[in-house]
């Protein structure tokens, strides 16, 4: 994560550089991704870079944290358990929809394409606090929830296809 010295940054400099980040990791898996890119579009030396982040891993980290900070700004696991079937569904159709335009689209789809198996981002699945509570019904279907999301991520020109078949599924699971 960060050092300190990349926390007590102004503010305007610290956006300016994760925006650098994200603009690097949108474009360039982790495997191709570069410093000389990131330290010209941030208009940051190299020696400034590696006083914020340890390497290129550390950087990819920090930038995953903060994406998926702002893609679940007002999603908690406890909005989730007793929702219904059409609820899920509803649910997940409205995030896919609102993420087609959304600034961070292409690094996560990259991420499910490319990264995800290059990086440990650090997300404890072990956690108690990350079990959904609630029914099987519940679990089953965040679980499912999150695939769908992955899935379209993976292959968005397949969106109708995809949520048709959550849907269908979703129904089913619920009985």
């Amino acid at each position: 994560m960060p050092s300190k010295t990349f926390k007590n940054l102004k503010e305007e400099k610290r956006v300016n550089i994760t925006n650098a980040l994200l603009e690097e990791f949108s474009n360039y898996s982790l495997a191709n991704a570069q410093v000389a890119r990131i330290i010209v579009l941030a208009h940051i030396s190299r020696g400034a870079f590696y006083s914020y982040f340890d390497d290129l891993k550390d950087s990819y980290r920090y930038l995953f944290s903060i994406v998926m900070q702002k893609v679940h700004t007002g999603v908690e696991i406890r909005h989730f358990e007793n929702l219904k079937g059409d609820d899920y569904f509803k649910f997940v159709k409205n995030f896919i929809e609102t993420k087609e335009d959304d600034k961070y689209f292409l690094f996560i789809k990259r991420y499910f394409l490319e990264n995800e198996r290059l990086i440990d981002v650090g997300i404890d699945f072990s956690s108690e606090r990350r079990l959904v509570k609630g029914s099987m019904f519940n679990w089953a279907a965040t679980t499912l929830s999150h695939e769908t999301i992955r899935q379209y991520f993976l292959m968005p020109d397949l969106k109708s296809t995809i949520l048709e078949h959550f849907k269908k599924s979703i129904i089913k699971l619920e009985g």
